[in-house]
């Protein structure tokens, strides 16, 4: 089944997120930390969903909204907890280099698409039993009721598994930049 995420969900998609993106600054965080993060974007206008089985083990998360919105969700994240995120970067020394690169100046692409796919997870042991693809085709239809028929994605360049799905997908590029590819789709109408 897919629904929208409730609070009740945001440690096991800390969980998730922590798995998947290990290597990924907010990966690296503690679990509560991440908790937080993915709460501040369940408080905004933004679709959360999840994929759970007969059990109600949540196996897959997606999450967009409109890129101003989420860039304000992230800025309230920050901003709320500052002194928490300074505090794990100071003691997880393997986080130095990915917030180090974080601050250094990069050649950002600036997407024309409002609306974007921010993150999408499926736990280790669900991989590769297309709950992707029901999580992608699930936000489409969400999309589409809402009739918004475009949205955009960026993926880290090194992320061949990733950038592979985007395209089965129907993904096109839609630019570059120092450290990502940016993709789009349009959804049927």
């Amino acid at each position: 089944m897919i629904r929208p995420a409730t609070i009740k969900d945001m440690l096991e998609i800390a969980y998730i997120h922590k798995n998947v993106f290990s290597d990924h600054f907010i990966g690296m965080l503690p679990k509560y930390l991440i908790s937080r993060f993915y709460q501040c974007y369940l408080k905004e206008e933004n679709i959360f969903l999840v994929k759970t089985d007969e059990a109600h083990t949540i196996s897959g998360f997606i999450l967009g909204g409109y890129s101003s919105m989420l860039d304000k969700c992230k800025g309230n994240f920050i901003k709320e907890n500052i002194f928490s995120l300074v505090f794990s970067i100071i003691v997880t020394p393997k986080i130095y280099p990915l917030f180090f690169k974080r601050l250094k100046k990069h050649n950002e692409f600036k997407s024309s698409i409002p609306f974007s796919l921010l993150s999408i997870g499926v736990q280790e042991a669900f991989k590769g039993k297309g709950i992707a693809q029901q999580l992608i085709l699930q936000f489409e239809k969400t999309l589409r009721a809402q009739n918004i028929y475009y949205y955009g994605l960026s993926v880290y360049r090194n992320n061949g598994r990733a950038i592979n799905f985007y395209k089965k997908c129907n993904f096109w590029e839609e630019g570059e930049s120092d450290r990502l590819f940016h993709f789009y789709k349009e959804i049927e109408k």
